[in-house]
């Protein structure tokens, strides 16, 4: 009877250990990882005590068997050998786990936050040296709920727009603010270091929940025109609308280039001049990369949320160029194959 007690309750530690340093309660009720504080560095190190504990619950199990079996037996090897070779089952048991179910992803740059969930995260993001604060909603005026230290990795499930708030790396303003995994807290974009970009599908849209946390719409579609300087020939003039758009960024691509040269190149930073947008374009720094001054080249616009993170489809203008001059420019009524890496690139820019 007692050693069927001992494997029973080594049987419900190790199925609860599994679960928790695996992430398999998060994803089936995380809310109660999170009210109960079940999560980050601290919590697996408990987690890897538990496991040992439920296997040392198997060893003694066994031990009494054993001892129940050969009660009239005096050599010392009897006892001490089965007792070593648990013993290290437990050690490899527990190695094991850390391994496949680390403290910290091998893909993560920095070791957690504490308080910080991973397990389950669809992107990462470092703190940077002075730590950043978690908030009710995508905004400073939310209240603030968690503090998180400098220089450690947070997991996030998706973001929401609000709040413009400017990167001090990018001398840009970030309206992003990302959803602290397993948790409705939200963390300005603009304090964290992203380590891994959003799914394709999490980053196209904001997350579901965010109009119910004060989230900001998508903004409107873009509009963008490119015209001609009549003072300046090769130079055009470019504005661009899209309601609801912290930034809008240019970009130009070199269709016709001589051999050898990276054809991409945004036109100057992100531009957050709202509500046009104004920006300029000078035709004749990069003309003499054409094949014979003479050929094609792509002007794009695209809506950032943040530096680097575009959002909806760009508008794109095609350029002929002669001898050196521009012939005409025209917008283009389809989107060319490589519109995603013109908005990349219109939205990248370059540090003011």
């Amino acid at each position: 009877m007692w050693s069927r007690f001992l494997v029973a309750v080594a049987g419900v530690l190790l199925a609860v250990a599994i679960a928790v340093r695996t992430g398999l309660v998060g994803f089936v009720w995380p809310g109660a990882i999170i009210r109960l504080g079940w999560y980050g560095p601290d919590a697996d190190r408990l987690t890897s005590l538990v496991l040992a504990g439920s296997l040392a619950a198997f060893l003694l199990a066994g031990l009494h068997l054993r001892g129940r079996r050969q009660a009239t037996t005096s050599e010392p090897g009897a006892v001490v050998g089965p007792v070593a070779a648990v013993l290290g089952l437990v050690v490899a048991a527990t190695s094991a786990v850390a391994v496949v179910f680390p403290d910290t992803p091998y893909d993560a740059a920095a070791p957690a936050c504490r308080g910080a969930y991973l397990q389950g995260s669809d992107f990462y993001a470092q703190t940077v040296a002075g730590g950043a604060s978690a908030r009710t909603g995508p905004g400073r005026g939310f209240p603030q709920v968690d503090r998180f230290a400098g220089d450690c990795t947070l997991g996030f499930s998706g973001y929401c727009i609000g709040e413009p708030v400017t990167n001090d790396l990018s001398d840009l303003v970030d309206a992003r603010w990302l959803i602290v995994n397993g948790s409705e807290n939200l963390v300005s974009s603009a304090v964290l270091q992203v380590q891994s970009q959003p799914a394709s599908t999490t980053a196209a849209t904001p997350d579901p929940r965010c109009a119910k946390l004060g989230g900001f719409p998508l903004p409107n579609a873009l509009k963008f025109t490119a015209k001609v300087s009549r003072q300046q020939p090769n130079q055009v003039k470019l504005t661009a609308t899209a309601k609801g758009a912290p930034l809008i960024g240019y970009a130009e691509k070199i269709v016709d280039p001589v051999d050898g040269v990276y054809p991409y190149t945004p036109i100057g930073s992100p531009k957050s001049n709202a509500p046009r947008f104004a920006g300029v374009w000078i035709a004749d720094s990069d003309v003499d990369l054409l094949k014979g001054r003479t050929g094609r080249m792509h002007i794009a616009a695209s809506a950032c949320l943040s530096a680097g993170f575009p959002i909806g489809d760009p508008a794109v203008y095609e350029a002929r160029f002669k001898a050196g001059r521009i012939v005409s420019l025209k917008a283009l009524a389809q989107l060319p194959g490589d519109a995603s890496m013109l908005a990349n690139t219109a939205c990248y820019g370059t540090r003011n």
